[in-house]
């Protein structure tokens, strides 16, 4: 799916947002792959906001992510703890941990530009989560 749009986006509560990157920017492929994730959110490397979401498409360089709490604008950075579906050995949880730019808003949703990323087993609070959010 090739994602497009204005320059300028407005959020729900009115404000329109600058895109820092177009949504289809070098990005060749998207998955529709829905995994459950947990977020913090930085603003001048000081955390804003936590929370938890759903992807909604996966790229090798971004993300469109489902967050029910709008972002507050001045959002720098996302780290991102995604529950991944396979396990390892097919008894240890992963977890794939995402540091992630907003580059595009929408209501309902937030495309990111991924930073930098790395698999990670999960740890007990991690297989909690997973398992409450299925």
């Amino acid at each position: 799916m090739t994602l497009s749009g204005k320059s300028d986006w407005p959020t729900a509560s009115g404000q329109s947002v600058r895109l820092r990157v177009s949504p289809n920017a070098s990005v060749s492929r998207w998955y529709p792959i829905k995994l459950v994730f947990q977020y913090r959110a930085y603003s001048d490397d000081r955390l804003v906001q936590t929370g938890a979401g759903e992807t909604i498409e996966i790229s090798s360089r971004a993300l469109r992510l489902r967050i029910p709490e709008e972002l507050p604008v001045q959002v720098a950075e996302l780290d991102l703890a995604i529950a991944w579906p396979a396990a390892l050995g097919g008894v240890t949880p992963l977890q794939w941990s995402v540091k992630a730019k907003p580059a595009w808003r929408a209501q309902g949703w937030i495309f990111v530009c991924i930073a930098s990323h790395e698999f990670r087993t999960a740890g007990a609070r991690g297989r909690q989560f997973m398992a409450a959010c299925g």
